[in-house]
């Protein structure tokens, strides 16, 4: 089996071919970790134990209800060899596609609300 090695550039991620593996859609970065903690065959309770964490809170991360903080990507650095900037630059990434998501989805209905008052204002000076 082989495995795509991935490179961290400063606003990308790529294969060794340069080819984008992100998409619009961001990963939480625990996905991800689960991922590489699958791949090398470590067992989770070991690898909490490691990260000084424990077995919950690594399932937490796992499922994307915790973010990874600047001490946890240090952590995972000296476990994994896997740079802390790269875990913090894809929960930089996430974070911030979530709150697009939001800040889009306000502004969809700040527009509806203002369209039902003006639409009401209309009602009530032709009345």
């Amino acid at each position: 089996m082989k495995r795509k090695t991935v490179i961290m550039l400063v606003d990308n991620i790529v294969d060794r071919k340069g080819v984008s593996v992100i998409s619009n859609h961001a990963t939480h970065p625990g996905i991800l970790l689960k991922d590489e903690i699958e791949y090398r065959q470590l067992g989770k309770s070991h690898t909490a134990n490691q990260l000084g964490l424990k077995p919950g809170h690594l399932s937490e991360i796992f499922k994307g209800k915790r973010h990874i903080s600047p001490s946890l990507a240090i952590k995972l650095q000296e476990v994994l060899e896997i740079p802390a900037e790269n875990w913090l630059l894809l929960q930089m990434k996430y974070d911030l596609a979530v709150a697009r998501k939001l800040f889009n989805n306000s502004r969809i209905s700040m527009r509806k609300t203002k369209r039902k008052v003006s639409s009401k204002r209309r009602q009530s000076v032709s009345a």
